[in-house]
């Protein structure tokens, strides 16, 4: 069956995740929305090779500490 992207961007913030981040790219899947983006927080360990691996488009987060945090910074400065 051929299904169409839906017009959604998925958001996944991430920090040190690649134990998990491989399962839940694979539940949502490649064809489900138009975009998917991982917010990685300066992981040390392989989440942004996950990540590409599945297809999904990596965005640094550096936090200062101070608001706004992952998903409000990229709901003003990343979102279409």
């Amino acid at each position: 069956m051929n299904y169409q992207s839906l017009d959604l961007t998925i958001v996944i913030p991430a920090l040190n995740e690649e134990c998990n981040l491989s399962a839940c790219l694979q539940a949502i899947g490649t064809n489900f929305a138009s975009r998917l983006a991982v917010i990685d927080s300066l992981s040390t360990d392989s989440t942004t090779d996950v990540a590409q691996r599945h297809g999904a488009e990596v965005v640094d987060f550096h936090w200062d500490g101070h608001f706004p945090k992952k998903r409000n910074w990229f709901l003003r400065l990343l979102s279409p």
